[in-house]
């Protein structure tokens, strides 16, 4: 594979209000479907050949606006999904601060050692999304891939990439709809675009 880009999802209406976002139908704002259009034109002319998200609502409209602006028709890998929050899912992240107080300064803490109720760990959701981006890049050798991800396994791929314990998850957090850019064959090359 000559490149991979990843662009995050863009806002959601629970992201805005800071809840934690994996839930599969949650779209994006009208803000969010912008952000992202804007993110995305920035890459044309980059020779994309490939367009991967989950089905989850906001991937599907951000891997939509991409597929629009690229000329690219969206494929579906379910395992490029969000972390599993279980229980936590949909709660602000004040929410569960108050409840989880010893868990959440954990959580802040060393992300890696924390399981949210229900959910799947850091290292679970990486394992998976890894393994898929894997078979991505050996179906597409030499071709330049977009992958629309949420934030957190987007971050987790960093860390991956850059060869970062997955405790280094919030210092790889990035803005919704940013783009990222990675030479598999040359790693850590990773480097945000504006």
């Amino acid at each position: 594979m000559a490149l991979l880009v990843v662009v995050q999802v863009g806002p959601t209406e629970w992201s805005v209000q800071d809840r934690l976002d994996s839930a599969p139908g949650v779209p994006l704002t009208a803000e969010g479907a912008e952000a992202v259009r804007q993110a995305v034109q920035s890459l044309a002319g980059r020779g994309l050949q490939a367009l991967y998200s989950s089905a989850n609502e906001a991937d599907r409209q951000t891997a939509e606006i991409a597929g629009e602006v690229l000329r690219l028709r969206p494929h579906v890998v379910n395992d490029l999904r969000e972390l599993d929050y279980g229980l936590w899912q949909g709660l602000r992240t004040e929410d569960v601060r108050q409840r989880f107080t010893r868990v959440y300064k954990q959580w802040i803490d060393d992300p890696s050692a924390v399981c949210p109720p229900e959910g799947e760990t850091l290292y679970q959701a990486a394992d998976r999304v890894s393994k898929a981006v894997d078979r991505i890049r050996r179906k597409h050798r030499n071709a330049n891939v977009l992958l629309v991800l949420h934030p957190v396994v987007a971050a987790l791929l960093r860390c991956r990439w850059l060869g970062q314990d997955l405790s280094a998850l919030w210092e790889q957090l990035a803005e919704p709809s940013s783009v990222s850019e990675y030479d598999p064959d040359h790693p850590p090359a990773a480097r945000e675009t504006p």
